[in-house]
């Protein structure tokens, strides 16, 4: 059986998240052309209704995106603790945040098994990563102990139509390019372990209470070359010049045949989970 990539933590430790460039590349792509009424770390950030002296645990910080951006609207006396299996990550996190970095603490740990005493949390926050996580029914046992019985979790994730315009160019392009160039079809599209579509379900035997929020946004791109950084920041591998050319080219065609424009829908949102399931 081949390996989902998207929870092989050799893979994503080692490659994938050694750093925050890959993530970036994916970020960028977002911020530049997302057609949204808010932008995505705010509208998270407006649903964290909680205690002026909330203790706070970021499961996946990354390169800190959503402190970074919502800095200016942290009550002063929250303790808030970012986390990361990757040290790579975590250091960009401290880098990115510069001088505010004090305002927080860092700690290099897995969600499997968090590091924190029982009962001791108001929040944990886990955003776009409890699907690369291989055991999700530990560390949601995890996030419920380490949770005050009436502290929330805060899950972001996407549903099965995120970016289906995207995954299906490059689908068809490395179907067009494997058979023409190595005469196989290349690899599946690993499906994410923790859906919009699956998620209260996965949820449930942890939370009594579970809201989904669902984010209103879409993708309208108009340049080939921030979708090349975004194919390749997924890839196991990185495509050689000679191929990210050819992809330059198909790219290319698809936006002189869609007016200037490729058009992606987003489906991605927020889980709010709270209660424990007696």
């Amino acid at each position: 059986m081949t390996k989902n990539i998207g929870t092989d933590q050799t893979y994503l430790l080692n490659e994938q998240y050694k750093d925050s460039s890959n993530l970036d590349a994916r970020a960028q792509l977002h911020a530049k052309y997302s057609v949204a009424e808010q932008e995505w770390q705010p509208w998270v950030f407006d649903h964290f209704t909680l205690p002026d002296d909330a203790h706070l645990l970021e499961l996946g910080c990354g390169p800190c995106y959503l402190w970074r951006e919502n800095m200016d609207r942290i009550p002063a006396d929250w303790s808030i603790t970012l986390s990361d299996f990757s040290a790579g990550m975590l250091a960009q996190a401290q880098e990115n945040l510069g001088e505010a970095k004090s305002r927080f603490l860092f700690q290099q740990s897995d969600a499997q098994s968090i590091p924190v005493e029982d009962h001791s949390l108001d929040a944990v926050i886990a955003n776009h990563m409890l699907y690369h996580v291989p055991d999700l029914s530990k560390a949601l046992a995890e996030i419920r102990r380490v949770l005050k019985p009436n502290g929330r979790l805060l899950a972001a994730t996407n549903g099965k139509n995120h970016l289906r315009q995207l995954t299906e160019l490059s689908v068809k392009f490395v179907q067009a390019y494997a058979q023409d160039k190595v005469g196989n079809r290349g690899r599946p599209v690993d499906e994410l372990t923790f859906r919009l579509d699956n998620g209260v379900q996965l949820l449930s035997p942890y939370f009594s209470n579970i809201v989904m929020h669902r984010y209103n946004s879409t993708l309208n791109v108009t340049a080939v070359e921030p979708l090349v950084a975004y194919l390749n920041s997924g890839l196991r591998y990185n495509l050689n010049e000679s191929v990210n050319e050819d992809l330059r080219k198909f790219l290319t065609a698809k936006l002189e045949s869609g007016n200037g424009a490729i058009h992606i829908d987003k489906d991605t949102g927020l889980f709010e989970a709270s209660g424990p399931r007696l």
